[in-house]
């Protein structure tokens, strides 16, 4: 549970990175027009969730603890409401939905945000296996590798770190002036109007 809160950590963490990142572009680019698609981008979070210890206690019937002494852990989560939806899967460098599917504008935009967090970490991590509801992102696996070595947790994928520049394809998101990312591969619907 300790591995878990601390993966949630890194990815609010990327994904704040990632949200500081297209306000700053879109205020710096005053000299393009901005797309209604880009001024209505979805805003989404992950759950809010503590870890939670269980002590014992000193004596039988006491309440004063018993320092270092966890009897219980919990990871308690927020509870979400809605459709849940698989939007990315692991090592999957494109939408699980299709474009006619209700959350496919939301996929679009999280295969997106691959792309900002692989290059704002210099190539190190991105955020992959996204589910969740419209607004709420409850679960994630935080693919970063280093040398050979897991940044995050046990359990990211190497692989998806090493083929993200030839698998990801990039989207309209992506391929917009104002953020100025470096183009991966094309894919012919990225264009597509919603």
């Amino acid at each position: 549970l300790f591995q878990e809160a601390n993966v949630l950590y890194w990815a609010k963490s990327l994904l704040k990175m990632m949200y500081d990142f297209i306000d700053d572009a879109i205020c710096h680019a005053t000299d393009l027009p901005t797309p209604d698609w880009i001024a209505d981008m979805p805003r989404l979070h992950f759950v809010e969730a503590r870890l939670t210890l269980v002590y014992a206690t000193t004596s039988k019937g006491t309440s004063a603890t018993s320092t270092g002494l966890v009897t219980g852990a919990y990871l308690l989560e927020e509870k979400i409401d809605g459709k849940f939806t698989k939007f990315i899967h692991n090592v999957q460098y494109s939408s699980c939905l299709k474009p006619d599917n209700d959350g496919f504008r939301i996929a679009e935009f999280l295969v997106f945000t691959q792309h900002v967090q692989y290059i704002k970490t210099d190539s190190l991590a991105y955020i992959s296996d996204y589910q969740g509801t419209s607004g709420s992102l409850p679960s994630m696996v935080t693919n970063s590798v280093s040398g050979g070595v897991d940044i995050f947790s046990e359990g990211n994928v190497e692989i998806g770190v090493e083929r993200f520049e030839q698998e990801h394809v990039c989207n309209r998101y992506c391929s917009w002036p104002g953020f100025g990312l470096k183009p991966f591969k094309r894919a012919d619907i990225s264009e597509h109007a919603v």
